[in-house]
């Protein structure tokens, strides 16, 4: 896992472009509108937060201790050398600290009431909007009137849209793209990709933005070890890898399955990059045997089996309820019995568009029934964790 960013952030991000997947599956465009705040933590009001706190049906004594540590809290501004006078702080939750994100969206937490045409997707301060359509006008009015309720809802809550980093994305197929070339937003503009929540999106999701970014993040430091091979054991620099490298290749790699199979080729000589590095061995070294003397699996493996990771959180419930329900066993789709119904597997969606069949709602059940059934069956999280790995992904 990436330092600073969470699993649950992978899975919010995957589960929104599945959304995606399954719009250009029906033949249609989405636009998204990624929305900026200024000061979006300096700038919440305490007294709409209260009010809000207790609409959600916090206890009047848990609004009171929240109160408190809002309110009285004091500040100065210095200015060459001079130090104003202090004055109350009445906008703003504490930053650096859990209370301060939980607070943000508990204070944004109405805002999907107001979204009611569109698919909004909150994850504390960054916050994206989508609608589709197959008419590039419609298109547009769909994604200019979100924009106005968003930027009303806004300044009744006392909070700032920044429209000069707020953007707006199409995706969509290579043909709906060709179709919506004029779907443009006054004042906002419209870009090709778009980071979001860690991720590199492009219009077509394939990955292709994120994977040239993961590659000018990684070369610098395969470089690195390649140079401190002539000096350190290769034990520590297996440990070097694992800890500057691997959080790289593995944060948010449940999305990669939407890639080229030249991305996922490149990825992987970045790893055997780094596995010779480590060995001290020449190009021609073969890259099986590297593996499995680091006893390391390669990218697909352990994509794989951090899927597979996912899907037995959200198959115990323990997940967005939009991840949770999306899978269904077979036995629950076709109450015919057969030999696939009785052994715990999963039904595969059917789709339109090949491209679809690279969305998460598909190849999370076609890689999870690859798991023997006495492994699925585990209940236990870690267990699971550590009996998946054994499992060899085609």
């Amino acid at each position: 896992m990436a330092p600073g960013r969470s699993s649950r952030q992978e899975v919010t991000c995957d589960v929104k472009i599945t959304h995606f997947d399954g719009l250009m599956d029906e033949g249609r465009a989405s636009g998204v509108l990624f929305l900026d705040l200024r000061k979006a933590f300096d700038t919440v009001h305490h007294g709409i937060l209260v009010d809000k706190l207790h609409l959600l049906g916090f206890h009047d004594r848990s609004v009171e201790w929240f109160t408190s540590y809002l309110t009285h809290r004091k500040q100065v501004t210095k200015l060459n050398g001079v130090i104003s006078e202090e004055a109350f702080i009445s906008y703003g939750v504490p930053q650096g600290s859990i209370l301060g994100p939980m607070l943000f969206s508990l204070y944004v937490n109405d805002l999907p009431e107001h979204i009611l045409n569109g698919y909004i997707s909150l994850y504390a301060d960054d916050t994206a909007i989508c609608v589709s359509d197959t008419d590039p006008v419609c298109l547009k009015e769909k994604l200019m009137h979100q924009l106005q309720i968003v930027k009303s809802w806004y300044q009744r809550n006392k909070l700032s849209l920044n429209l000069d980093k707020t953007k707006i994305m199409i995706f969509g197929t290579a043909g709906n793209l060709a179709k919506m070339t004029d779907v443009h937003v006054p004042n906002v503009e419209r870009v090709d990709s778009f980071k979001y929540l860690g991720m590199k999106l492009d219009s077509l999701l394939n990955f292709s933005e994120n994977v040239s970014y993961i590659k000018g993040k990684t070369l610098p430091k395969l470089k690195l070890l390649g140079r401190l091979s002539y000096s350190l054991d290769s034990t520590t620099l297996l440990t070097l890898y694992k800890t500057l490298i691997v959080p790289i290749f593995d944060f948010g790699d449940a999305c990669y399955h939407r890639m080229t199979q030249a991305d996922g080729e490149m990825l992987q000589r970045l790893q055997n990059m780094a596995c010779r590095a480590i060995l001290k061995v020449n190009s021609y070294a073969h890259i099986s045997d590297m593996h499995d003397t680091l006893d390391i699996a390669t990218l697909y493996q352990r994509r794989c089996q951090h899927i597979c990771n996912t899907m037995h959180k959200f198959l115990n419930g323990n997940g967005p309820p939009e991840c949770v329900e999306m899978f269904k066993y077979i036995h629950e789709v076709h109450h015919v019995p057969t030999r696939n119904a009785t052994g715990h597997l999963l039904s595969i969606p059917q789709t339109r568009l090949r491209t679809s069949e690279r969305d998460f709602a598909i190849v999370g059940p076609t890689v999870w029934n690859q798991v023997p059934m006495e492994i699925r069956m585990v209940h236990s999280h870690d267990k699971f964790k550590k009996l998946v790995k054994t499992v060899i992904f085609t």
